[in-house]
């Protein structure tokens, strides 16, 4: 079993007029391993397994091991958990941060879990529910000042991202603004064989990608959403049953997708926030300018495809997001008449791009002391109170059912480990 974290940053120092003090190196257009680095981050290493024809970028990222530290870096899950799933240890695969020289940065956290006898962590299908409390409690340390800040891992987004932004300024440069680089909302991934989880289904507000790829690789992927601490998680179930090499392949272009898409879609509702707010300023012919169109073109392009390289790009974005607006119909009048000086086919794709959507519903698991409830909340920006108490041994009741893997259609293979 493989759980993964992302926390995505929106870095708009590279459209605003005025001088911020960003440092120009790295070149993340043209790194060098085991050269460049990121100040209190770590050094530039190269992917072991190089990057994904899906996604430029993903050749190089920085070790970032400085920059958050685990409490206790060998947990063991919870001992609620089934089938000797409490003996299991944490092993913490990876800790990566990630940029594209523009808006786009991120801080990505990889975990394995084995038990002392390298046996695989059967889980049930309620252990979904606790295992993502489990991974969102864990008590961090992020480097704070001229300290760390002690703060649990749902929290860490904020202070990371004060973290990078004193980290990727000139020492030389006035103090930067907070906003400048702020945190997206966090993303989570739960990778797992669902012949040696024992899984029965996905939980009962999971929303199932419907897609022939997928079922032809007997793989399934559904998305739902967690809270804690305040903080809002999408969390991707990825269940597979072979892992053989071209399942491989595929599971790991599709892990690296799912994250990729949700870092995009962070920072472009960001960026077209300010925008719409009057933070970022546009001036025709400036250069800072020049890029934001580029970065809004190139966005825009991305996240309108249907599908990518095979994958199924709209029903993944569809399941996670479920047609949410970008920007409030407020900002998006403004973001228009901010933009109209612009070119006039950016302007009409973005008007086209971020049209409202029906208003739909949204349930989310909620964490509070010892209890799970669910909450519906109606998209966009008003919320319908509690709907479903639940207590937390008795989250298994939440489940829909499915049939067990056929005992004879396992083939061959191994379990992914999170080494990319």
């Amino acid at each position: 079993m493989f759980v993964a974290l992302q926390f995505p940053f929106i870095d708009v120092r590279p459209f605003l007029q005025a001088e911020t003090g960003r440092l120009t190196l790295p070149d993340w257009q043209s790194l060098q391993p085991d050269v460049d680095f990121v100040r209190s981050f770590g050094l530039v290493k190269r992917r072991l397994r190089g990057g994904i024809i899906e996604w430029p970028g993903e050749e190089m990222y920085c070790r970032a091991l400085r920059a958050l530290r685990f409490v206790n870096a060998s947990a063991k899950l919870p001992a609620d958990m089934g089938r000797g799933a409490a003996a299991a240890l944490q092993h913490i695969a990876f800790r990566r941060f990630l940029a594209d020289g523009a808006a786009l940065a991120r801080f990505e956290i990889g975990f394995a879990y084995r038990t002392a006898q390298q046996k695989v962590v059967r889980l049930r299908s309620k252990d979904f529910i606790a295992l993502v409390r489990f991974v969102l409690s864990q008590e961090v340390l992020v480097p704070h000042d001229s300290s760390h800040k002690s703060c649990t891992l749902a929290e860490a987004s904020q202070f990371l991202a004060k973290h990078y932004l004193r980290a990727s300024q000139s020492l030389k440069a006035p103090p930067p603004e907070d906003w400048w680089v702020a945190p997206g909302d966090t993303l989570l991934l739960i990778e797992y064989d669902t012949w040696e989880t024992d899984v029965l289904g996905f939980p009962k507000h999971a929303r199932k990608v419907n897609s022939n790829i997928l079922e032809k690789a007997e793989i399934n992927l559904a998305h739902m959403w967690a809270e804690y601490k305040g903080k809002q998680v999408g969390v991707w179930l990825l269940g597979y049953v072979s892992a053989d090499k071209a399942n491989r392949d595929l599971l790991r272009r599709l892990r690296l997708s799912l994250f990729r898409l949700h870092a995009e879609r962070e920072s472009m509702a960001r960026v077209f926030r300010l925008v719409g707010r009057k933070k970022i300023e546009t001036k025709k012919g400036t250069p800072q300018t020049e890029q934001l169109q580029a970065y809004i073109d190139n966005g825009m392009r991305i996240l309108s495809k249907q599908s990518y390289e095979g994958l199924p790009q709209s029903d993944i974005l569809d399941a996670a997001y479920q047609a949410e607006d970008l920007v409030s119909e407020g900002e998006r009048a403004t973001l228009l008449t901010q933009l109209a000086g612009l070119r006039r086919n950016l302007l009409h794709n973005v008007e086209h791009f971020t049209s409202p959507n029906e208003e739909t519903e949204r349930v989310v698991y909620k964490y509070i002391d010892q209890r799970v409830t669910t909450q519906t909340i109606t998209i966009n920006n008003s919320t319908v109170g509690n709907i479903d108490q639940v207590a937390a041994e008795k989250v298994e009741d939440s489940f829909n059912e499915a049939a067990l893997p056929n005992p004879d259609s396992k083939g061959p293979g191994e379990q992914a480990s999170g080494q990319e």
